[in-house]
């Protein structure tokens, strides 16, 4: 049986970063993302969207992602992108 991957990003104050853990079975991967590096994989992210944009249920729940994304970092008290 297929392992499920497991994602978790949290903000590290002190590193000003996020932390993206990345998990399959026992294989782990940690990627720490920049303010900057952040706000441009938003923009890009947001254009494939657009591009490659359909009406499918699965459409529909990447855009509503990447949108909750979006309203967490303007609502958090961190400085904004």
């Amino acid at each position: 049986m297929e392992s499920m991957m497991q994602f978790k990003a949290e903000y590290i104050s002190l590193e000003d970063r996020l932390r993206l853990r990345i998990r399959k079975g026992e294989t782990e991967f940690l990627v720490w993302l920049t303010r900057r590096y952040t706000r441009l994989l938003l923009e890009v992210l947001e254009k494939v969207g657009d591009a490659t944009d359909d009406k499918t249920e699965e459409s529909s729940k990447k855009r509503s992602s990447l949108q909750s994304v979006k309203e967490a970092i303007k609502a958090s008290n961190v400085m904004p992108l």
